[in-house]
């Protein structure tokens, strides 16, 4: 069990969350971010921002996501601190404070209760509530409700008291609606700490499993119970679903992620869109569809039907600029009658075709189209992807699916 101070210590200086807020979200206090939520006022989380927060600062690494309870301005749950970039040393493997744990996959939840209602909150590492998607079409909230651990919450966190007003634990979920890496077969729940808060902001956490009751235990990242460990070798027999290994200083909370390339590389495939055409549009435009289907083969069919949507349009495009600038007859179309988003880029060729073709003597051909579509911009081609071809779409309509589909790493 570890005891940090810094909540403490912050909640002493700036006695109100007011102030408080004031302090952590300026400079001097390191720049961080508040995220306060509708769902539940009272609570808000506190994290840095890699782009922004100021890590020179001490405290800030401890701020990767904590609950605050602005009316007692106090914490109520903290998660993992942020991991130390470089691979630990021989001397800190060999720590006899040290575990070395799996690196499982999935995402971060934080769990807590309340002395107050012992009722069961959850949030991710961004949003409070845990309402949120990213590979799924359910949010969080919904998927940890599937794991069999998540019945057993109320016995996997400490009891609370009225001295301990806050308890809470980091879980990792893993769901087979949620794959990143390795395939997944059932949902479950991974405990990676627990904590307890007191009444006057003094946190405490425990990292070693050993300490645990029988049910968070049952619930635990998988601990190795040596510690000369080849990583190669087991890079080499599980492959590229296994991620790697977490090493973990139980007193001081610090800790080490050695990564295994084979699945980095698989991951960097996969990259951080929640939106699967976007993800197809990366991946297309640096030629790496293939690679990326050999591990997921079940998005084969849906990526060919993009690309095929793609060449549709890229030949609508073409047709519609043709019956529009070329076509002489009384046929002829107006500009008027082309569908969104076909009419503003018809524009935009047309320009080129005054400016750059005609001067040269060229005309528009449908290789110079093909190249014009293959290099918009991402979100351009989505919109080509999204819309039916000879069909309207709205800027409206792309901005509603969006954010539908707005979602969170974490």
């Amino acid at each position: 069990m570890t005891s940090i101070n810094i909540f403490k210590e912050l909640r002493t200086k700036y006695v109100t969350w007011s102030s408080l807020k004031t302090f952590l979200t300026g400079d001097e206090g390191g720049k961080l971010t508040i995220v306060e939520n509708t769902i539940e006022p009272r609570y808000c989380i506190v994290r840095y921002d890699k782009a922004v927060s100021n890590f020179a600062i001490p405290y800030v690494h401890a701020f990767r996501s904590v609950v605050w309870d602005t009316s007692l301005n106090l914490p109520v749950s903290v998660a993992p601190f942020k991991a130390i970039e470089t691979e630990p040393s021989v001397e800190h493997v060999q720590d006899s404070n040290t575990i070395i744990q799996e690196f499982v996959e999935g995402t971060m939840i934080q769990t807590f209760t309340s002395a107050e209602d012992q009722q069961i909150r959850l949030a991710t590492r961004t949003k409070f509530g845990a309402h949120t998607r990213f590979h799924s079409k359910r949010n969080f909230s919904e998927l940890i409700k599937d794991t069999p651990q998540y019945a057993e919450l109320n016995k996997i966190l400490p009891p609370t008291s009225p001295t301990l007003p806050y308890t809470f634990a980091s879980l990792v979920l893993q769901h087979p609606e949620h794959r990143v890496v390795a395939p997944l077969t059932q949902p479950r729940l991974y405990v990676v700490n627990l904590g307890v808060v007191s009444d006057d902001g003094l946190v405490t956490i425990s990292e070693n499993p050993l300490t645990w009751s029988e049910t968070a235990r049952s619930c635990a990242v998988p601990t190795y119970e040596h510690k000369n460990i080849n990583t190669q070798a087991l890079a080499m027999t599980y492959g590229w679903m296994w991620q790697g290994l977490v090493v973990k200083n139980t007193v001081t909370l610090q800790r080490w992620r050695m990564r295994n390339p084979l699945y980095t590389l698989v991951r960097d495939l996969r990259g951080n869109e929640s939106d699967d055409i976007l993800r197809f549009l990366r991946l297309r435009k640096a030629g790496q569809i293939y690679a990326y289907v050999q591990y997921y083969p079940e998005i084969a069919p849906v990526y060919e039907a993009y690309e095929l949507k793609l060449r549709e349009q890229t030949q609508s495009l073409f047709d519609d600029y043709c019956a529009v600038y070329k076509n002489k007859s009384s046929s002829k179309k107006s500009l008027n009658d082309v569908g969104w988003p076909h009419r503003q880029h018809m524009r935009i060729i047309h320009d080129i075709y005054r400016t750059q073709l005609k001067p040269a003597q060229q005309i528009v051909k449908k290789e110079m189209v093909v190249y014009y579509m293959n290099n918009l911009d991402s979100m351009k081609q989505r919109a080509f992807i999204i819309t039916p071809v000879g069909g309207k779409v709205t800027t409206k309509s792309i901005v509603a699916e969006l954010h539908d589909n707005e979602d969170v790493v974490l």
